[in-house]
Formats: structure tokens, C-alpha cells, sequence
């Protein structure tokens, strides 16, 4: 099974390509499509409607119940009405892969029918649902969505090779199984809502911590990324926003393109130049695009904040996701291996949590403790 049905390096154009069609509407229309990743993970399941269905339906859903329900009974404004949705979105594509039955389909032996697209996609697009309205972010949507898939679908009907060849297993090259990688994505969203929340710390966007967690198996992973992110923020800090008028979105766009083009040539270099292999997850299904948007998220973050800011939530947020999934996978599939049943994972994972929630458990402490109180000193009822 894959996760998509297209092959790595047309997955890795799609979403390229996503990025400026999404840049080109905001442009020319003055409307967002979810965010400039959106057009290209919805054109890459553009041939199964299903997947596309249930993306737009767990949109509604989260929308509704974050605007409608939790707003009359929670504080939520700004980012953390955004992370709320981030959080609500995830949690129901946590279950849908979890319940979702699967069947042969085209070309593959097996895919599952009711999942989302992506891990966040949902939330983004509910986002806009919010902010300009279901109509407008649908009609966005659309129109960016259809901009990267015209080209796909031609691809795949006079190239075969533009079908799914990467492999979706990896546990060993990865740290965990990849159908952890949902709950750990749930894990990061979380933490970097915590972090930026408490401490006013970045961790490469809501999804950074769990992907770079995933590649914590070899040095190498990370210093490639780290290095691509670097060379991106210089290229668009010292260069475009010299050169030309570089804010808000057009920023974002130029540093996840400029990442995604550095990282892309440079995985294709050491293969096709060099002979070797830049990165082990490179045939991964699973993180095809994590050397592409991950190292962009990280970029930006150094430039709207600073790097201690974003180092210190990269080390918290990485510590306690890795850590936390680790002993849930120990306690879910009885495997104790390796690091999975150190203590000293245990250990981790509770410090960091704490470091990372602290506020928000002495929120909750308070108010237990108030409403235990009041319980206790409520005068009882008057006997007839």
C-alpha cells in the first residue's frame, strides 16, 4: 500500500506547483485556498473523490464545531481558535485511519477509502471556512486544486511511471511506525500551540516536530534539513526581501519554494551525480514531502521570531513528541524495544509535557481545587 498514488517526484511537483497556483489566486483574486500547501495535496488525490469527500466533509465538521459550539464556552480568538481547529482536525483523521475500511482501487492492491488528505488539510481549509467564508475558500480551493491536477492526470495517462512506486513501510529508517504518525502529528499541534502560547516559542509550524521526530534515527536526516532550511531562510531574507516587496504570504511562498527547490535538486544531485543517498527515508512514501515543506515551516519561523526561539521549541516540542510516542506505542503494542522501554524515555516524556503544559495543568489544578472547595463548603440542603 501507498500513500498516494502517484510517484515521489511527482508528488514532490505537485505540491511545487500547488504552492505558486495557490500564490497566483491570492494574487489575482484576493482569496486563500486553505493554505499555499492545500492545492497540492488535494491535486494529488484528485483521483479519489472519496479521500476528497471526507477531507471537505471533516472541514465542515471541525468549522462548526469550533465556531458554532466550543466559541460559547471557551475563550478562543486568533491562534488559539486556529489551534483548536488544528487540533479538532487531526483528531478526527486520527480516527478515520483507525476505522476507515480499505479496497482494491486503479492500480493499487489496497487503499484506505475514508481518510482525509493529509494530517492538517482539513483544519486549514476549515480556517478559511472561518475567515472569508465556505463558499469563497471552496471556490479557491477549486480553482488552485485544478491548476496543479490538469497537468498530473495527463501525467499519469501517457507516463506509467508517474505511478506510486515508493514504499510506505519504514519502521527502522523511521522512529516510530508510520500509522503513528497521525498521533504523533496530534502530539505536535499541541505542543506548538503550548509553546508559542507560554513561552512564545516557534516549532516549524504545527506539524514540524512530529516529522522531524520521525527522522531522529540518523544525524544525517536532520543536519540535510537543517542545512535546506538554513539556505532558504538566507536565500529569502538576504535576497528576495532585498530585492523586491516580500510580506505575509508571498514571503511564506518564497521560503517553502525555495526550500522545496533546494532540497529537491539537492536529494536528486547526490543520486543522480553523486551516487549516493542523501537522506535513508528517500524511497518512503510516508515522508515524501518532508524534505520539501518541513525545512520551509522551520525558515520561516526563524524569520517572523528568532533562532533561540525557534531552537528552544524544536528542542521541547522534539523531545516530548518523540518521547510520548514512543511509550504510546509500548504501552498500544506491547513492543518494549530498544529505547521504546528505557525508563529514561518515560522520564522525558513526562518532564517535557510538564515544561511544555506547565500553565495549562496549574489551570486545571486551580480549578479542580475551586470546584472541589466549593463542593465541600456548599451548605447541604435543609432537612424536612
Amino acid at each position: 500500500m501507498h500513500d498516494y498514488l502517484f510517484d515521489i517526484n511527482t508528488v514532490r511537483f505537485a505540491f511545487i506547483v500547488g504552492v505558486l497556483a495557490s500564490v497566483f489566486i491570492y494574487e489575482r483574486h484576493h482569496i486563500t485556498s486553505g493554505s499555499i500547501v492545500v492545492p497540492g495535496y488535494v491535486a494529488v488525490f484528485v483521483l479519489q473523490p472519496l479521500v476528497l469527500l471526507v477531507t471537505f466533509l471533516n472541514a465542515l465538521f471541525s468549522y462548526w464545531l469550533v465556531n458554532r459550539v466550543l466559541v460559547k464556552r471557551f475563550l478562543l480568538d486568533g491562534r488559539n481558535k486556529f489551534s483548536m481547529v488544528m487540533i479538532v482536525s487531526a483528531t478526527v483523521q486520527v480516527m478515520l485511519l483507525k476505522v476507515s475500511p480499505e479496497t482494491p482501487y486503479l492500480w493499487e492492491s489496497s487503499i484506505p477509502l475514508l481518510v482525509g488528505v493529509g494530517y492538517l488539510v482539513p483544519a486549514l481549509i476549515a480556517h478559511d471556512f472561518a475567515r472569508q467564508g465556505i463558499k469563497l475558500t471552496m471556490r479557491a480551493v477549486g480553482m488552485a486544486s485544478a491548476l496543479v491536477a490538469v497537468p498530473m492526470t495527463l501525467a499519469i495517462m501517457f507516463f506509467p511511471e508517474a505511478q506510486a512506486g515508493a514504499r510506505l513501510s519504514g519502521f527502522g529508517v523511521l522512529a516510530f511506525p508510520p500509522e503513528w504518525i497521525p498521533f504523533a502529528v496530534l502530539l505536535s499541534a499541541a505542543a506548538a500551540w503550548a509553546l508559542q502560547h507560554n513561552y512564545g516559542f516557534r516549532s516549524g509550524g504545527y506539524v514540524g516536530a512530529a516529522y522531524l521526530a520521525m527522522l531522529t534515527t540518523s544525524p544525517i536526516n536532520l543536519i540535510f534539513l537543517a542545512a535546506i532550511g538554513i539556505a532558504a531562510w538566507l536565500l529569502v531574507t538576504r535576497v528576495f526581501m532585498r530585492t523586491m516587496i516580500v510580506f505575509g504570504r508571498r514571503k511564506f511562498a518564497l521560503m517553502m519554494v525555495s526550500a522545496s527547490i533546494i532540497s529537491w535538486a539537492g536529494l536528486w544531485a547526490s543520486t543522480a551525480i553523486l551516487n549516493i543517498t542523501a537522506v535513508s527515508y528517500e524511497s518512503l512514501a510516508s515522508v515524501a514531502l518532508t524534505p520539501l515543506f518541513v525545512p520551509g515551516l522551520v525558515a520561516n519561523d526563524v524569520e517572523r521570531s528568532s533562532p533561540f526561539h525557534v531552537v528552544s521549541g524544536l528542542v521541547y516540542s522534539l523531545s516530548f513528541v518523540l518521547t510520548a510516542t514512543w511509550v504510546a506505542v509500548a504501552i498500544a503494542t506491547g513492543s518494549y524495544v530498544g529505547w521504546i522501554s528505557h525508563p529514561i524515555t518515560v522520564v522525558v516524556a513526562v518532564i517535557s509535557g510538564l515544561i511544555i503544559f506547565g500553565s495549562q495543568f496549574v489551570l486545571l489544578a486551580k480549578y479542580a481545587w475551586r470546584e472541589t472547595l466549593g463542593r465541600l463548603l456548599a451548605p447541604s440542603p435543609a432537612r424536612s
